[in-house]
Parts: structure tokens; C-alpha cells; sequence
């Protein structure tokens, strides 16, 4: 099955130049890619536990975690503002 997304910016727009690196249950960086410049991310996986870790050039960042089943998913990210910044 396929977990597809898009890594936003306050909920909005596309952030293109983001990072999303995927985790299995463990913890362990199984893989990582850049979005697309819509913000797209796609990930082929199987059944189970996955967190992705998501990250920009500016050090916002987000952490997102799904349980997969035998559907295809959809997950969207939105990147936060790094600590103090404001």
C-alpha cells in the first residue's frame, strides 16, 4: 500500500523544500526524501507502525505517526516554527 502526503506551512501552503524521513516501530531511519515542489511525499510500505519525522531548510519541524492497515493512506504534515522563534 502507499502513504501519500503533503508537508504544509502553517496548514497552507506547500512547503517544497522539506525532508520527510520515515521510522519503523523501532525507531529505525528506514528511509528518507525531499517533497515534490507541491509538497508531495510517498512512501510504498506494508502493514503496520510508521512515524515520519519532517523538516525544512528554516528548522521548522513535525512528527507524525500512523497505523496502516490494508488501505492506502493519506497523512498530512505542517511544519512548525522551531522553539523561540517566532
Amino acid at each position: 500500500m502507499i502513504l501519500t502526503g503533503r508537508v504544509t506551512l502553517n496548514g497552507l501552503s506547500p512547503a517544497p523544500n522539506a525532508v520527510v524521513e520515515l521510522h519503523n516501530s523501532s525507531g529505525d531511519v528506514l528511509d528518507q526524501m525531499q517533497v515534490d515542489g507541491s509538497g508531495i511525499y510517498a512512501f510504498h510500505l506494508i502493514a503496520g507502525s510508521w512515524s515520519l519525522r519532517a523538516w525544512d531548510h528554516q528548522g521548522r519541524r513535525a512528527l507524525a505517526e500512523v497505523q496502516l492497515g490494508d488501505r492506502d493512506t493519506v497523512l498530512d504534515i505542517d511544519l512548525t516554527e522551531p522553539e523561540g522563534v517566532r
